[in-house]
């Protein structure tokens, strides 16, 4: 029996090295042919830090619209390349983060199933290509940054490291703020796991995590630092949301009068339907969210360690995807904070939803949106694509809820 685990180390070494080697491959065959993507975020990152570095206090001499734990992520670039290489640098710290999330999809495989390394190769592949479709925004924005809080702290609790987990969760949402959509689902599990006090102790440690990368910024700015909420909160409907979707469906049937705006940096449906869609978008993303929440809780998690991966890893893939649903923004980069978490939970054909998702996502922004703005030519093609993403990403929520009902394990 002693040569089983070799074995089976060597093989888990062949298959991380086969996935960096692939995942080197594609991105360097991506860049050569598309660059480093598309949009003006990058340089207004590059301004973020210029600023800073110059000694201009975040959010008391310039407004910044992230929390303050993305400071940090803007910073390293410049301080890298300066201005001049500013792009390339944050492209090359995007590609850390992007080879990091990788690796984790490599390790959650094989975790899924340990009897059948194997069968890793399909999550592999899926993030890959999923990846690679969002080209446009993969290495233009910083949310693979949060990503990589968000599966490290999965990765700890399900190696049962409760603290450390929900700390790392904590700071992903200082980042940005979206790994804490994971925090209940964490506390959660530590219940079922520990008891109801390490499960106090894990929220608080998340609460913890989540303010730390705002505190060197207090004594200067002051409240300003959480400014950001405001601007976030104040956004209408945002033109690739599933609320705009429909928006512009019924806008076509003649039901409703759409019109846009461009505030906050985006293009957004204005008028009194719009207003009523983002009044119930909050609702909407707290349903959406904590369904999978109710039915994890109500099912359990197993017995086994990988029932027990296997229904955490579904249980936050559907967490997230359901607050894309409900959210008033959905910008494509938003699908990086899924994409790693659909390629390790979806089995089967549904995990063909995960790059078509991605594809029409890429067609919609950069080409097809200006069409969506109005009657014209390629605008039921623009509104066919949307649609068709959004009934996609509907379809993934489903499936991943069917996977979390089936009784535990």
């Amino acid at each position: 029996m002693a040569w089983r685990p070799a074995a089976q180390e060597r093989e888990g070494l062949r298959e991380f090295s086969l996935a960096v080697i692939s995942w080197g491959v594609l991105r360097v065959a991506l860049l050569k042919c598309v660059g480093l993507g598309w949009g003006s975020d990058v340089a207004r990152y590059a301004w973020f830090a210029r600023s800073w570095a110059a000694g201009g206090t975040p959010y008391r001499a310039f407004p910044v619209e992230y929390p303050p734990g993305a400071m940090p992520v803007f910073l390293v670039p410049w301080l890298a390349g300066g201005d001049a290489r500013y792009a390339r640098s944050f492209a090359v710290e995007m590609m850390a983060c992007d080879l990091a999330v990788l690796l984790w999809v490599v390790a959650t495989a094989r975790r899924l199933s340990p009897a059948s390394p194997r069968r890793s190769a399909v999550p592999i592949a899926a993030y890959l290509v999923s990846t690679e479709l969002l080209f446009p925004v993969l290495y233009a924005r910083f949310d693979l940054a949060a990503t990589v809080f968000a599966v490290l702290a999965l990765h700890l609790v399900l190696s049962g490291r409760f603290a450390a987990g929900a700390l790392v969760l904590g700071l992903g949402g200082g980042v940005k703020v979206w790994p804490l959509l994971l925090a209940p689902l964490v506390t959660l599990f530590t219940a079922r796991e520990r008891g109801p006090k390490p499960a106090a102790r894990v929220l608080g440690l998340v609460a913890l995590g989540s303010v730390a990368l705002a505190l060197p910024f207090l004594p200067a700015a002051g409240g300003r630092v959480f400014a950001f909420v405001g601007f976030h909160s104040g956004r209408g409907i945002q033109l690739e949301s599933t609320w705009a979707t429909l928006a512009l469906l019924l806008g076509d049937a003649g039901a409703i009068r759409v019109a846009f705006d461009h505030t906050f940096g985006a293009i957004h449906l204005s008028g009194r339907a719009a207003a009523a869609f983002a009044a119930a978008s909050g609702p909407a993303v707290l349903v959406l969210a904590l369904t999978p929440l109710l039915l994890a809780a109500r099912r359990g998690f197993g017995e086994r360690g990988e029932e027990k991966a296997r229904r955490v890893t579904a249980t936050a893939a559907a967490t997230i995807t359901g607050a894309l649903l409900g959210a008033k923004v959905l910008s494509p980069q938003f699908l990086l904070w899924a994409v790693p978490l659909w390629a390790v939970s979806l089995g089967g054909a549904a995990v063909a939803a995960a790059p078509l998702s991605c594809a029409l996502t890429a067609a919609v922004y950069p080409w097809l949106w200006p069409a969506l703005l109005g009657p014209g030519p390629g605008h039921a093609l623009a509104v066919a694509a949307l649609a068709s993403r959004n009934l996609l990403l509907v379809a993934i929520y489903v499936v991943l809820l069917r996977r979390i009902s089936r009784s535990g394990g």
